[in-house]
């Protein structure tokens, strides 16, 4: 029985899934194996992707709270204000910072 095929999730490219083959299911054995300084490969966001991601949460929790409005959950709204003001002034700050980190 032959092993099967599968598609590199990473790169697209077809491999072979055998039962020795270290990492994940999903990767090819090159994407899956570690770089020379032995970390796994692994990608860091710029800082205008954890932004997007930031203003992606603070959609869906008001969103949420202006559901929860509506069906009167007020233990709820509260909630979500809250997660909404700690988003934000999170975001204030990373957006703040001179850009030594993410350049």
């Amino acid at each position: 029985m032959s092993n099967p095929i599968r598609i590199c999730t990473a790169c697209g490219e077809p491999f072979e899934l055998t039962p020795e083959k270290p990492g994940l299911v999903t990767h090819c054995p090159a994407c899956s194996a570690p770089k020379s300084n032995g970390l796994p490969n692994a990608r860091i966001a710029s800082r205008q992707e954890i932004l997007s991601r930031m203003d992606f949460f603070i959609r869906f929790s008001t969103q949420d709270k202006q559901r929860a409005e509506r069906l009167g959950d007020e233990s709820l709204v509260a909630m979500r204000e809250k997660e909404i003001r700690m988003l934000q002034q999170a975001k204030l700050a990373l957006a703040a910072k001179a850009g030594s980190r993410w350049g």
